[in-house]
């Protein structure tokens, strides 16, 4: 196994404040098994592990794997209370264009930068897994 596996890792760990036990809880692997990725002694990824962290943690795969990017994926931006209910501004200006008022006006603008920042998310989001889709073609081509 790649030694900045181990080193981005154990970054991980300290970061989350994780113990061995968390760990071996965390990735459902068997406490030896956590032992030897810990200490260099496995020789390939484990995808259970993998799959794991980069689900528990938000750990950015590119980043672990191959020291790329950032460390954590950014958290999804959440809309909350933006939804289009019948109560809603938007709803009513969207059944009644013509009546538009100004705080209606800023409320699109609200909506409008928050949908951009999803937006900015969901493209970062592309590049990490286009990312990990070329790093596991070149695992692939080297077999």
């Amino acid at each position: 196994m790649n030694e900045d596996f181990k080193t981005r890792l154990n970054i991980l760990l300290a970061d989350k404040s994780l113990k061995t036990k968390d760990l071996v809880e965390l990735s459902g692997l068997s406490k030896q098994a956590i032992y030897d990725i810990l200490n260099g002694k496995v020789e390939h990824y484990n995808k259970k592990l993998i799959d794991n962290l980069t689900a528990k943690t938000q750990v950015n795969l590119n980043w672990l794997l191959l020291g790329e990017g950032v460390m954590y994926l950014p958290a999804p931006t959440t809309l909350q209370g933006m939804e289009v209910a019948e109560s809603s501004s938007v709803y009513h200006v969207a059944k009644n264009p013509q009546s538009t008022e100004p705080k209606d006006k800023q409320l699109f603008e609200n909506t409008i930068d928050n949908l951009n920042r999803l937006i900015e998310e969901k493209d970062q989001r592309i590049k990490d897994l286009q990312g990990q889709i070329e790093f596991l073609k070149d695992l692939v081509n080297r077999q």
